[in-house]
């Protein structure tokens, strides 16, 4: 990316300081911290998985009451444990904090599911 190989103001932060640099810096960051959310969804799923297999819930499916509801909403942000864990090098999620962030996750993955069963994507909705 050459055309970006140019100082964003020589005169106030120098030549080394490049639009390529803060391009790149940015996309760095992005790229690893989006890394280690990835992570975090993919091995967050895998305790609650591992433990509804052994209450013999089948894969995809959770534990519902008898009028079809499903009972745990901890599926809907069951890695975020595992972000708190994973982030700690540049997020030090308080139990406040870890709180908020599972009520969120949660408050936007349910609409998400609803939208997935409508346009026959789930099989269920929540």
């Amino acid at each position: 990316m050459p055309a970006l190989n140019r100082p964003i103001s020589e005169r106030l932060f120098g030549a080394n300081k490049t639009w390529r640099g803060a391009l790149m810096m940015n996309a760095g960051t992005v790229a690893g911290v989006g890394m280690l959310l990835g992570i975090a969804n993919w091995a967050g799923e895998l305790p609650n998985s591992f433990f509804k297999r052994r209450l013999g819930i089948p894969p995809g499916e959770q534990r519902r009451s008898p009028s079809g509801v499903a009972i745990s909403l901890f599926d809907q942000a069951d890695w975020v444990p595992v972000a708190s864990v994973l982030l700690r090098p540049v997020w030090r999620m308080s139990g406040r904090d870890l709180i908020q962030v599972a009520a969120l996750v949660t408050l936007i993955h349910i609409p998400i599911n609803v939208i997935g069963y409508l346009i026959g994507a789930r099989t269920a909705p929540i």
